[in-house]
């Protein structure tokens, strides 16, 4: 099996890393899917990947969150698999949740608004697949220009229909080391905030294919269901307007520039991922310190 660190650094992911990947001749990977990707469907046919086997899991140590920062107004949280203290945790299901809990960054893992939020440790999808295809979800996912690639245990979940029944879920005894992808502190916002409904839906979408292709429990799904997205008022709206009147001239040749000059491993110059994230840092400013005070939050 091919290994990487415990955590990569994103220099290592852009370039090394995933070219090493991409040659390799060593066994398949697993990589753990907790966003859009949940959806086989969606996952074959956006990343063109043919995974070679399929697995429902459960990840203790870990948490679906949406602190990954995009673009306020519009696209404002990203999904990010969240390190969280190892004492914090208890068997799934079997606590209620405590809004006050915080993750190793110190942000709130309980989204506010949300009524039935999910304390056991993520659930998700784990895909075997090929170095190359590995490499290639690395590419499509920024080569490391937002998250960082993890190595996590993933306990196999037993998808037979006598399991469902009987219990939320049940374990197989099986675990799988799979690769998958988490934010570092740096690139996370550690204020409350929320995901657009678009993106949120194709979460929920996923979920619910997943659970007919998977069986993942149903609890989970509904945790989902229950997230609450980012509902922008009149007020919020004008400032959405006028955010991206303002700063459009400059994000798009910035986007622009970053596809251009990828390589055909899908790597960008690091000039260009410097530039990239001294731009959104800039826009990130300038919501909390002038566009939130005026037209309300750009992310709640």
């Amino acid at each position: 099996m091919v290994r990487a660190p415990a955590i990569v650094d994103t220099p290592d992911v852009d370039a090394s890393f995933i070219d090493t990947l991409a040659e390799s001749q060593e066994d398949c990977v697993w990589y753990l899917a907790y966003g859009s990707n949940l959806s086989s469907p969606v996952f074959k046919g956006r990343r063109g990947i043919k995974p070679l086997d399929v697995k429902s899991v459960y990840v203790k140590g870990v948490e679906l969150a949406f602190d990954l920062s995009g673009l306020p107004y519009v696209e404002p949280r990203f999904a990010n698999c969240r390190l969280v203290e190892e004492a914090d945790h208890v068997r799934a299901g079997q606590a209620p949740a405590d809004a006050k809990r915080k993750d190793m960054n110190g942000s709130a893992l309980v989204p506010p608004g949300c009524t039935n939020p999910w304390v056991g440790g993520m659930i998700g999808v784990a895909y075997l697949v090929t170095p190359k295809d590995f490499a290639n979800i690395l590419k499509t996912e920024g080569g490391g220009s937002s998250y960082e690639v993890i190595t996590v245990d993933a306990q196999v979940l037993d998808d037979c229909e006598e399991a469902r029944e009987k219990e939320r879920f049940r374990f197989t005894g099986k675990v799988l080391e799979a690769f998958t992808l988490s934010a570092p502190p740096s690139k996370t916002r550690i204020m409350d905030g929320h995901s657009s409904l678009r993106y949120l839906n194709l979460i929920r979408n996923g979920a619910r294919v997943s659970f007919a292709e998977h069986r993942l429990p149903v609890d989970y799904i509904a945790h989902l269901d229950d997230l609450p997205h980012y509902a922008a008022t009149f007020r919020q709206k004008i400032g959405r307007v006028v955010f991206i009147a303002t700063f459009a001239p400059v994000v798009i040749p910035v986007l622009a520039l970053g596809l251009l000059a990828t390589d055909k491993s899908g790597n960008s110059p690091q000039f260009v991922n410097t530039v990239r994230r001294g731009l959104f840092a800039s826009l990130w400013w300038c919501h909390d310190n002038l566009f939130a005070p005026v037209f309300g939050s750009g992310e709640v």
